[in-house]
This record gives C-alpha cells, structure tokens and sequence, in this order.
C-alpha cells in the first residue's frame, strides 16, 4: 500500500519511493494486518497482539506510533483486522464481534468504540450458555509460553472438553461470533461442554520469530503446545480427563488427524477438511507451494517430513473415533484427503465416518450444509463423550 511517494512493506517498512530511504516503524509488538493511509504523513493501522485487537495511528513525520483502540472481548469480524478510517484524526469504523456478541457496525471514535448497529436477532440470549470466557496461558514442554481461549458452560467442572485447532496455520484464534461456521461450539456449550482454543506457536499475533517457529516442523512442537494445554487445564479440575474431544479445520484438520495418531486420550475425533498425505496434497491440491514451504522437504524423500509428518503414516496407531468431513469441490484440501485417513481407519478397525458435501469448497459454509454440519459434529461428541469417553491415561 503507498501514498504518493511512501510504500507500505513487509512488517511495518515505509520505503521512499523516490529516493530508497527505508524507515521503520515500532509497532509495539503488534503484528499489522491492515494498513490505510489517511494522509501523506499518517497511516491507519490495525492488528493484532497477543489476545488483544489493536487500532492504531502512525505519523510518519514525527515517528510516532499511537494505540487509539484495544479491545480484548471484541474484536474486529473477518480473517484478519480490517477498518476503515474516517477524516485524518486516527477515528474508524468497522465490524466488530464478540463470543458474547453478535456481528455489529461500530465507530471508534477519540478512542471510544461506539455501536451504530447491531445484527443480533437472538444471539446475546443464547450466548447466555457461555458461563466464563477466561484467557489461558501455560507453559510447553520446551518453555515456552503458549495462550488460548477457554469458555465454560453454565455446569459443574470438570466438563467434558473439545479441543478446536484453528487453521492457518499462521492465523489465531481470537473472540468471534459463535454463529454460522462456528454454530456447533455454541451448541455445544449448550449441551454442558467446555471449548478450548490454542494458539500454539506459528500462530499470529506473537511477532514474526512466534510465527515462523512452524515452518520445517508441521505436525512437530506445535503437538505439545496443544496436549500441553489439556494438562494445563486437567491440572486445574476444568477438563474431564475421560471425556476429551479434538476437532478443527483446514490445518485445524490436519492437527485432529495428527494428534489422534500420537496420543490416544481423546474420546472422539472430528476433521474437517483435512490434510492426511503431504504427497498428495502436493500434487493434487491448488497449494502445492504450502507444503513444500511448511515442511521445508521434497516428496522425493521417502523417508523425509513428506511422509513421516504425514497423518496417514500414523493411522494404524489410532484407537479414536472420527468423524471426517469434507467438501467435494474443496481444491485447497481436496476431498481424497480424508477418504484416504477414512480408509486407514476402516482398515485398521477403528470406528469411522465419512461426510462429504457435494457442493462445499473448503469448509462447510452454505445453508442448509452448515446446520447438517453443525449436528452431526455435536451428535458425534455427544455419542461418544457423554457415554464416559476413554480411560483417562
């Protein structure tokens, strides 16, 4: 992004177009999602640290680099933090969102952030099932500091308690309306589960060392940050240790069908658009550069992280029952990925099933899908944690 003479690159660079001169700006610790300049001197700039939202003001004159807004509860909605400025004095709007709140248009104005207009059409009521959004953070095995989100339900501990791995996986987990895609955790916060959202290294929001901590290593230090926080949580009396549950999407997928096939804690499975056979992922998929950049390898190994970071080498080791859904028209993660990991499992005796929405992409997104979806991945928790789970080990 430019103004007439100053370019926007990589974390935070202003480039004089004209003369070459490189300027960098201190964020703070804040890693920039969205850049907009406001004038030929200031820039908008929002993003994200840690567990908070960030709206920001840089004035490229006098170096100064200004939080106008932090928001821990709310967030922006979307992928990544994106406003929109208003006038030259750092004010915006924008579309925020909570676990508490339903989508609504704000203004952050003089640094208060204003509702214009909420879309809650019975959201707050149900959300009331959500007893206590507490951020976690714990230690991995090799010390370093890891965060997550918990929310609780209106019951007793220890609660039953499902894992979901986000995506990405350079992304985070941040305060989201629990509608549409995410339907199935407010249900199952209804039906007295506890949900827990790691971001483990590679995640967003920690700088740019935290997030390229992944890259060579998918599937390997990133497996304890998340078991790490279910002991963390186990120790603490909040997460039954016979009743433990692990789903997620895109990586979140890959994560659930990794997991299952180096740890047998867990009482039920669901991947979503899964990643299972690195090999073939590569090769059929629209992303093969995502691979070859994750695992910083060559398929052509065939004993290098093609094979042995992928899921399907490790199925025979899986005792946990899954449920794996995909879409059939998803090129990112193509459908043949969880047919092969179904398959493994059919073959290996574990209790599996397959669902494949004719016309999903990646993710289940669409009306009616998304309700179908949403009940089939609460039933199958519901089917095998609310009977006792595992042994706890």
């Amino acid at each position: 992004m430019c103004s007439d003479r100053w370019i926007v690159a990589g974390d935070l660079l202003l480039i004089d177009a004209a003369s070459g001169r490189v300027q960098r700006i201190d964020t703070q610790g804040v890693d920039i999602t969205h850049t907009q300049w406001r004038s030929d001197r200031a820039l908008l700039l929002a993003g994200h640290r840690g567990f908070d939202t960030v709206v920001a003001w840089y004035d490229r004159d006098v170096h100064t680099f200004t939080e106008t807004w932090v928001g821990r509860e709310l967030t922006v909605a979307g992928r990544y933090a994106t406003v929109s400025g208003l006038g030259v004095s750092g004010d915006c709007a924008l579309v925020g969102e909570g676990f508490e709140r339903a989508p609504e248009l704000a203004i952050i104005r003089d640094g208060n952030y204003q509702t214009v207009r909420s879309f809650d059409l019975g959201y707050r009521e149900r959300a009331r099932s959500i007893d206590r959004i507490e951020c976690v953070t714990w230690q991995a095995l090799d010390g370093l500091e890891i965060q997550g989100w918990l929310l609780t339900p209106r019951a007793q501990p220890p609660h039953p308690l499902i894992i979901n791995v986000h995506g990405g996986p350079v992304w985070q987990m941040r305060p989201v309306w629990l509608g549409r895609l995410s339907a199935a955790m407010l249900l199952l916060l209804e039906h007295g589960y506890a949900v827990f959202y790691p971001n483990p290294r590679g995640s967003t929001g920690r700088g740019q060392d935290f997030a390229r901590r992944i890259v060579g290593d998918l599937g390997g230090a990133e497996t304890a940050d998340h078991l790490s926080g279910i002991e963390h949580l186990m120790r603490r009396g909040i997460a039954d240790p016979a009743r433990l549950g692990v789903t997620g999407g895109s990586h979140g997928g890959f994560m659930t069908a990794w997991l299952i096939g180096h740890d047998t804690r867990f009482a039920a499975a669901v991947a979503v658009a899964p990643v299972t056979n690195l090999v073939s992922e590569h090769l059929i998929s629209n992303i093969p550069h995502f691979v070859a950049r994750f695992l910083e390898d060559a398929y052509t190994k065939p004993s290098g992280k093609y094979f042995e970071r992928s899921p399907l080498m490790h199925a025979h080791h899986v005792k946990t029952p899954t449920l794996s859904i995909c879409g059939a028209l998803d090129r990112c993660t193509p459908p043949e990925e969880a047919v092969q990991f179904h398959n493994a499992l059919l073959e290996n005796g574990v209790e599996s099933v397959l669902v494949t929405y004719p016309e999903e992409g990646h993710g289940v997104r669409k009306f009616p899908a998304a309700i179908d979806f949403a009940a089939r991945l609460v039933d199958w928790f519901e089917t095998h944690l609310s009977r006792g789970g595992r042994d706890p080990p």
